[in-house]
């Protein structure tokens, strides 16, 4: 592989390693969000939020933005 490749192949490894971090941090952050609302006694109508959703998403695997789509399907039939 030529110093070129290697350089490039590099640089979108650490393109991509920075959003692979940047969504982890947000899922702790919605996770963390989702938890609070829960403590302070969010009633039912409040459990399919966005955030309660997107904190189950995020414990139960990894968020790809592929995922994106999937959301958009499920609001639009109402289920989020």
């Amino acid at each position: 592989m030529s110093a070129r490749v290697q350089q490039e192949s590099h640089r979108w490894r650490s393109v991509w390693q920075g959003w692979v971090m940047a969504l982890q941090q947000a899922q702790r952050s919605v996770i963390a969000r989702a938890a609070r609302e829960a403590r302070a006694g969010a009633s039912k109508s409040d459990a399919s939020s966005l955030s309660l959703f997107w904190a189950k998403h995020a414990q139960l695997r990894t968020f790809f933005p592929s995922d994106v789509m999937t959301i958009n399907r499920r609001k639009r039939k109402g289920i989020v």
